[in-house]
């Protein structure tokens, strides 16, 4: 409608300047008819002014539907807040269930969320009161999407993984006793954007702490660091939530006489499991003191050891074969078959091991077991029988291949396809603190879900949040690993993605002395970061990639050949992206400084609608760009 009057009122002004008796058009003047045309020129006058306050009165209307919409989220917010903080009351009973597990966590999180419910109420009224700007309404719209988002993501946890009464195991199994990753990444959300609410709003972030005048995102306020204190008190209630579930477990467990390993078959039992499970929390305690060279020599024993049976390995929780029966197929990785499953009525994916490809698949179960984080395909339970073994794991929609594949992506906004991106770089950062590295970092290897939002949050809800999780960690070694390439990692999928110090190893090959291994995930991310960009599957040209040969290929790779990127690309998404893939491994940054980059820029973006050409920060540094 408003693209229809600017029209009318540019056709209604171009027209009276022609109409005008003084008025030379391209070079010609009005001669013939110039009577006529005074009187047009007058009527097209009234018209444009009765245009204007037309196209005024529906920019006031707008601005105002704005700001009625900007009140809906607030009410959505705050009640989010206030229903979240009801049922984390250690007092709480929901629909008949009470907060049995991660009681400690919980309450933290109702402490945030009334930090968070306090200041939202304040800008509610304020806003009441006051109103506010077209500008700072749209700004604020867009923060208060992700806030909206943050708030509903912490009321189902609590939901799914907290209140939970008679299914507190299934729930702490599929959490694997280890829930402090997926609290830190909420508790931090909340922090995040009601700081940046703040900045829209106030000028200031958090006006009863900071009052430091004309106030801007820095890079440093995105570096995923909880408030000092509030870290301290998630690790203590962490350790807390886990002493209080050994004993829920121990009591669960009763007098069953086995350890855990020996029942087979129809005869594993809750007990079993409970048994299980509180052997796999008392082995973690004991893993987490040990020294560093210690925990790479239990992952090189578990690497080289393939004939071992699962029921020997501490981390890995057994339920019944029986009881997981083969769906539909859902994927494929390097060294195994998925396909759907369910365990006690709930939706699962399981994934079974390919012909001939049994060490490899145990040694994908020895990187993943032990760990829990929100953007990692953490492994749940699972499943050996004489010669077979599975392993299950959380059902997602699709892999990023599939979804780029599809043009999903081509349809997303830059704001989304930037948090694909972080949360991908999260979970790879979670996975190198662990010293544990990828090496086979792909858009195959991540998958998908949409978490499509509610209708009550429609208005704030413009397109569907995606979730992306990192998986098949068949090639996943410890850091001090020597790594041997062979045949099977030789291939075009991979190969493109690969970094060219790898190129470099022949097939048997272990890597040299002097490696990089962390960084070569850091350079498969770049080439990630581009696919995702430009919505392809492949982000070099596939007749690059057979000109003429794979080998040709690979030598232009390590002469420092890269893709062209986009040239409307943001300028500071480009420099990370080209720092990422750079011929010197050294020169790449690692995955706090990539994730604090990203966040920053998903801020710029949330805070003023575009992306700053320049970067203030001091690690990402600009690079020769390398085109074919």
């Amino acid at each position: 409608m408003a693209t229809g009057l600017s029209l009318a009122l540019d056709l209604c002004k171009k027209t009276r300047e022609m109409g005008s008796a003084v008025s030379v058009e391209n070079g010609t003047s009005l001669l013939i008819n110039r009577q006529q045309y005074m009187p047009l020129s007058k009527k097209l006058l009234q018209t444009q002014e009765i245009l204007e306050t037309v196209e005024h009165k529906l920019s006031d209307e707008a601005t105002t539907s704005s700001d009625s919409h900007n009140v809906n989220g607030f009410s959505l917010g705050l009640d989010l807040c206030k229903k979240t903080r009801e049922i984390c009351s250690p007092t709480s009973v929901e629909n008949g269930a009470s907060l049995l597990i991660n009681r400690q966590q919980c309450m933290l999180l109702s402490k945030k969320l009334l930090e968070t419910q306090k200041i939202l109420e304040r800008m509610e009224h304020k806003l009441s009161a006051e109103g506010i700007t077209s500008s700072k309404s749209q700004n604020l719209h867009r923060v208060a999407h992700e806030l909206v988002h943050v708030l509903k993501t912490a009321h189902e946890t609590v939901l799914k993984d907290c209140v939970c009464d008679n299914k507190w195991f299934e729930s702490a199994l599929r959490q694997g006793g280890d829930s402090k990753e997926a609290f830190g990444e909420i508790l931090y959300d909340l922090q995040w954007y009601t700081f940046l609410m703040c900045i829209v709003f106030f000028k200031l972030p958090f006006p009863d702490r900071w009052t430091l005048p004309n106030w801007h995102l820095q890079p440093a306020d995105c570096d995923r660091k909880l408030i000092e204190a509030d870290d301290n008190i998630l690790l203590t209630a962490a350790r807390q939530d886990q002493e209080e579930l050994k004993v829920l477990l121990s009591d669960l467990k009763g007098n069953h006489a086995c350890d855990g390993k020996r029942c087979t078959g129809k005869d594993i039992s809750m007990q079993c499991l409970a048994t299980q499970l509180l052997n796999k929390l008392e082995f973690q305690d004991k893993f987490q003191a040990l020294p560093a060279m210690k925990k790479m020599k239990y992952h090189e024993q578990l690497h080289e050891v393939d004939n071992n049976k699962l029921s020997q390995w501490p981390l890995v929780v057994l339920v019944p074969m029986q009881d997981l029966h083969k769906g539909i197929l859902l994927g494929e990785g390097s060294y195994g078959r998925v396909h759907e499953t369910s365990w006690l009525g709930e939706p699962y994916a399981m994934k079974a091991p390919r012909y001939g490809c049994m060490k490899g698949f145990k040694q994908e179960i020895a990187a993943v077991a032990g760990l829990h984080h929100p953007h990692i395909m953490c492994l749940l339970f699972c499943a050996e029988e004489e010669m077979k073994c599975l392993y299950v794991m959380e059902r997602m929609d699709m892999s990023l291949a599939q979804m780029l594949e599809d043009r999903k992506l081509s349809q997303m906004s830059l704001i989304r396809q930037v948090d694909l991106m972080l949360q991908i770089a999260e979970g790879m950062n979670y996975l190198h603190s662990m010293d544990l590295v990828h090496r086979d970092l792909k858009p195959g290897n991540i998958l998908v879900k949409c978490d499509k939002p509610g209708t009550e949050s429609s208005i704030l809800a413009p397109e569907p949040f995606w979730i992306a999780k990192i998986c098949d960690f068949g090639n996943t070694k410890a850091k001090m690993e020597s790594a041997v390439y062979n045949q099977q990692t030789v291939n075009i999928g991979t190969n493109m993605f690969m970094a060219p110090e790898v190129y470099a190893l022949e097939p048997g090959e272990k890597e040299p002395e002097i490696f990089h291994p962390k960084k070569t995930d850091v350079y498969s991310f770049g080439l990630l970061c581009l696919a995702v960009l430009i919505g392809k599957p492949t982000p070099f040209p596939y007749t690059e990639l057979m000109n003429p040969t794979v080998k040709a290929f690979e030598d232009r790779v390590q002469n420092g050949k890269r893709p062209a990127l986009p040239p409307n690309s943001p300028v500071d998404l480009s420099t990370l992206i080209q720092k990422c893939w750079d011929g010197n491994p050294v020169e790449r940054p690692d995955f706090h400084d990539i994730c604090t980059t990203l966040r920053y820029i998903k801020g710029l973006q949330l805070l003023t609608g575009m992306i700053i050409s320049q970067l203030h920060t001091v690690h990402i540094k600009n690079s020769i760009q390398y085109y074919w």
